[in-house]
């Protein structure tokens, strides 16, 4: 039976106080922080390496992405697109890696990272190593992370990586011994392919045998997959080693599982029976440096030693481009952390990186390192001009320029016309509209886009079989303002500017052709090229690093075919553009012209349609940030009731009571923690959030979110009717409307959120109309998110005082179904933005009420629950059939009278019931 409990670090520790001396097998895992990537990123480092080679690059070529090389390899039939790249790394070298001699180059360089010191776990080992703690380390790696962190001590290690070499083996040695398993690089011995790994040969294990059989084995960074590690050193001398009589500790990361372990692993763990403990670590270095060393070193009476910063970016390639570089004052709490779990799941799905749907920021910033979107320098995370344009919620504070001027051209008319679609607003007095487009460049592709769909609209072309056709091929607006924001160049002053006029659409982002292109074209034009001699394929990347997360969200192609694609839209649509860098070079402009047959009112060869354009969205903020652990405990009260007596003058955090036991987001161990008075600090235990979810079919979940979400809603001032899932706004203490200030899409809004209604007949105030939403926290797909519904409350004193009655209920219901299109559109951003607190982010955290009982907040670590702060939001063109003009409900002054006039009498009637008064 396999024990799948983990045990601590502190049972590797103890091997320490008995008489014989545990030995370390070091897999890959080992090495990752000393700058030697895993097997899955050898795998990626061979393909790219393979794919320069093909295409006659340099093998450390910079502008080779991931989105170059990924859909090269899938061409090939070996390759396996089904499993990871982990699984596909015997067979790459084996494919990619010929003749013998190019291996051998591409291992070599890769174990002997330049410029990158052995990890703090190398070096605790070292000096394990040294003080005779440890006599042998068994390694699975051809890397010298070992050596090299003994020879910075002076100290000597005998490295055994052929079979001539073990004629200095020994079980007690007068030097310490590393044992290289899988051969040496060096000597063309090492093991790499299928073949090679599926067993150790003969000898070896009849060496290694009285080692494992007299000494506990501790294995770290070994994923444990490769039969002949597994299989033929381990399983196959369990008779030899009487079962592992001495103990195998098998590391695993604490987020690993220990039933998801290789089925060899298991094999081996059920076979050894009670001599198999799996242990949950940190990491690698943490286990070596802070478990072990930091606490054998006293007893040594050692200096202590001091940690070496690791100063490496993890992918190991850098590039010398702009976006790659590191911007020196932009810190980690500018970043839009859930954006950034969004886009990287996102690019790991269309580019076959396994991740799972949640990520905690550790493995978010690694995923940052391993992208380009930031590097380790000097020990500091800092993020790169890539990473700052991408993710943080201004990147205006580090490059100024780096926004779109947004302006109109053209005669007054149309200007006042255009400017009220695109301000959602009929003021005859706005004639001219400039704007400048801030925020990430995420943000800023979706509001130039959203802007220009609201002027791309359908016409009705007049002939003997009338068409329906669009001033110009949206799919060419996209391409362009994609690659204006992606190739611009940054490190250059400028702004990206569109220019709209009844005509054309001009773009003109700062930067020309880059040297590569210009290669490419030679002495002709890029338009020439592209137009007259038909040519694609043309592609040179400024910002390979944009160009890479940009395909990866699937917003552009990397082909070289953009502008091939643009022509070829535009001139199946009957218009034409014109595109090519200025006569400097320092900027390259796009213009598409409408098709000539746009409406005009003086050819009149054209008709407008009943057209509308229709902006839909999804009354959802997804939940994009969650706690990984629950804390519980069990309550000294017998009952929640009891719980909420006991502190119903103070703060606390939400909590749900069940099985006796109260369950939270917050960390109880904390000693100031407000719930110390009602839980048996002795009883506290954490659990993992899958294993909270799976409670009760997630109805604790669900319970303990939308506890927070309440509480959230109460710290902007709303109202909470709890029983109806309801959140409105009360009145303030002076009379009158309530009113809020918020930041529509375009324009800074104000809406009245409260307001007192008056009788019909006698104009006494009746009762008084509240904005309202109704809540629900639920799951949709694989994800989970808030439903937000506006509608509209009722009370009599402004309070809450609720007019409650079924008929009023649904009359308030029959009132929201008059509000259509972009009046419901316009609520759900009002309430979308306040929700967020007007803040101008991707996603916004929930706040705990905690100022309301005087407490202070920084008195305690309080969870983190992160919302999206925008709606997910399309537009699109409704084309009406000719004749039928459609008038919104709420344009239609008598229907909203006879409303009020039935709220009026529901109201009457309500007063003069005697269970009402």
């Amino acid at each position: 039976m396999v024990n799948l409990t983990p045990a601590s670090p502190g049972n590797i520790l103890s091997l320490f106080h008995e008489p014989v001396k545990p030995v370390f097998l070091l897999g890959a895992g080992a090495s990752k922080t000393s700058g030697i990537p895993l097997a899955g990123e050898v795998t990626e480092k061979i393909i790219r390496t393979a794919y320069c080679r093909d295409q006659g690059y340099p093998t450390n070529y910079p502008m080779v992405q991931r989105s170059d090389w990924v859909p090269w390899v899938k061409e090939f039939p070996w390759y396996n697109t089904s499993v990871s790249a982990t699984e596909n790394y015997p067979i790459v070298v084996d494919e990619l890696l010929r003749p013998q001699s190019v291996r051998r180059e591409f291992f070599l360089e890769l174990v002997n990272p330049s410029g990158i010191s052995p990890s703090i776990g190398y070096d605790a080992l070292a000096e394990m190593l040294q003080n005779k703690l440890v006599d042998i380390v068994l390694t699975t790696n051809f890397d010298n992370c070992l050596g090299n962190a003994m020879t910075y001590k002076k100290q000597i290690l005998i490295p055994i990586k052929t079979n001539n070499d073990y004629v200095q083996f020994s079980l007690t040695p007068k030097f310490p011994l590393e044992i290289y398993l899988h051969g040496s690089v060096e000597h063309y011995s090492d093991k790499n392919i299928v073949e090679e790994v599926q067993s150790l040969s003969a000898d070896t294990v009849e060496k290694m045998q009285p080692l494992l059989r007299d000494h506990p084995l501790v294995v770290v960074g070994y994923r444990g997959g490769e039969p002949s590690i597994t299989k033929s050193l381990l399983i196959d001398s369990l008779e030899y080693t009487n079962n592992f009589k001495n103990g195998i500790w098998w590391c695993l990361l604490k987020q690993e599982k220990p039933e998801n372990c290789p089925p060899l692993v298991l094999e081996l763990a059920e076979k050894c029976g009670g001599n198999f403990r799996f242990v949950h670590i940190d990491g690698f270095d943490q286990l070596l440096y802070k478990d072990l060393w930091q606490r054998l070193k006293p007893s040594l009476n050692r200096i202590a030693l001091k940690p070496t910063l690791i100063t490496h970016n993890s992918s190991g390639n850098s590039s010398p481009t702009f976006d790659t570089q590191p911007v020196v004052k932009a810190t980690e709490e500018e970043l839009e952390w859930s954006l950034i779990q969004e886009r990287i799941i996102e690019y790991s799905n269309r580019l076959d990186i396994y991740l799972p749907s949640s990520l905690g920021k550790e493995r978010l910033r690694q995923e940052m390192l391993n992208r380009h979107l930031a590097v380790y320098q000097e020990g500091v995370f800092k993020l790169t001009s890539a990473g700052c344009l991408l993710y943080t919620s201004l990147p205006q504070y580090h490059f100024p320029d780096a926004v779109v001027l947004f302006s109109l051209t053209g005669p007054d008319g149309w200007k006042r016309e255009i400017s009220a679609k695109l301000l959602d607003d009929d003021d005859s007095e706005v004639q001219n509209f400039q704007r400048m487009i801030k925020g990430n460049l995420w943000r800023q592709l979706n509001e130039v886009m959203d802007s220009l769909a609201l002027i791309n609209r359908a016409y009705r072309l007049k002939g003997e079989s009338s068409e329906t056709v669009y001033p110009y091929p949206p799919l060419a607006i996209k391409e362009i303002i994609v690659n204006a924001l992606v190739h611009r160049d940054y490190s250059k002053s400028g702004k990206v500017e569109i220019e709209v006029t009844p005509h054309y659409i001009k773009v003109i982002s700062p930067g020309g052709l880059t040297e590569e292109v210009k290669l490419q074209v030679a002495s002709n034009s890029i338009e020439d090229e592209i137009v007259k001699n038909g040519r694609r394929g043309i592609k040179g990347y400024r910002n390979p690093i944009l160009a890479d997360i940009f395909y990866g969200s699937g917003a552009m192609d990397k082909a070289g075919s953009g502008l091939s694609d643009v022509y070829r839209w535009m001139n199946e649509n009957e218009s034409t553009v014109t595109f090519g860098p200025s006569q400097d070079n320092e900027t390259f402009e796009v213009t598409l012209y409408g098709r000539q047959d746009i409406v005009d009112s003086l050819t009149k060869t054209a008709s407008p349609l009943k057209t509308t354009t229709v902006k839909y969205a999804a009354n959802i903020l997804e939940l994009v940030n969650i706690p990984q652990q629950i804390w519980s405990a069990s309550s000294t009260c017998s009952s929640k009731k009891e719980i909420w007596k006991a502190l119903s003058d103070k703060w606390h955090p939400q909590f749900v009571y069940y099985g006796g036991r109260v369950w939270t987001f917050f960390d109880l161990n904390q000693r100031n923690s407000p719930l110390k008075s009602v839980i048996d600090f002795g009883t506290v235990e954490v659990y993992d959030l899958e294993d909270f979810i799976s409670i009760e079919n997630g109805k604790l979940f669900t319970q303990l979110v939308n506890l927070n979400i309440e509480e959230h809603f109460s710290s902007l001032g709303l109202r909470i009717d709890k029983k109806r899932h309801r959140a409105y706004f009360p009145r303030l203490k002076e009379e009158g409307s309530r009113t809020q200030s918020y930041q529509a899409r375009f324009k800074k809004a104000t809406r009245t959120v409260a307001k007192p209604r008056t009788s019909l007949s006698t104009g006494k105030i009746l009762y008084w109309e509240h904005q309202a939403i109704s809540y629900k926290f639920e799951k949709f797909g694989h994800s989970y998110g808030l439903f937000i519904n506006p509608s509209y409350v009722f009370t009599i004193e402004g309070w809450k005082k609720l007019l409650a009655s079924d008929k009023v209920n649904k009359l308030s219901t029959k009132k929201a179904a008059r509000d259509y299109n972009m009046t419901v559109l316009n609520a759900l951003i009002f309430w979308s933005r306040f929700i967020a607190g007007n803040e101008d982010s991707y996603s916004f955290e929930l706040k705990p009420n905690i100022r309301r009982f005087g407490d202070d907040s920084s008195r305690y670590s309080l969870p983190r629950l992160g919302f999206s702060a925008i709606l997910p939001v399309t537009s699109i063109n409704d084309v009406s059939i000719e004749g039928h003009d459609f008038i919104e409900p709420e344009e239609n002054s008598n229907l909203l009278e006879a409303v009020d006039q039935e709220l009026e009498n529901l109201l009457k009637e309500f007063l003069d019931t005697d269970d009402n008064l």
